[in-house]
């Protein structure tokens, strides 16, 4: 692998994991907020409380699930080339 190459693999995973991790912040704090507004709120706030910690939730599974897809791809990418690879040898020994 070319010198490029690695800096672009490293990049694109460098900024997968910082966007990853902004998600999941953001959905931490929405967790926090929904604590603090039902500490604060009381039983007024408990709807609203609830709707935003859910967010907060779908959020941080969502900067979790945002880590994984870049490596599920490169792993598919992967086997694609190595299928392509064993059939045009496949074809030359014809």
């Amino acid at each position: 692998m070319s010198t490029l190459a690695r800096q672009r693999e490293r990049a694109r995973g460098l900024a997968t994991r910082i966007v990853s991790a902004a998600i999941v912040v953001l959905g931490l704090t929405l967790l926090v907020f929904a604590a603090f507004l039902t500490l604060y709120g009381g039983a007024g706030y408990l709807f609203l409380s609830v709707l935003m910690g859910l967010a907060g939730l779908a959020l941080g599974l969502v900067g979790f699930f945002f880590q994984l897809v870049p490596l599920r791809l490169d792993e598919l990418a992967q086997q694609k080339r190595e299928y392509d690879a064993r059939r045009r040898d496949e074809r030359l020994t014809k």
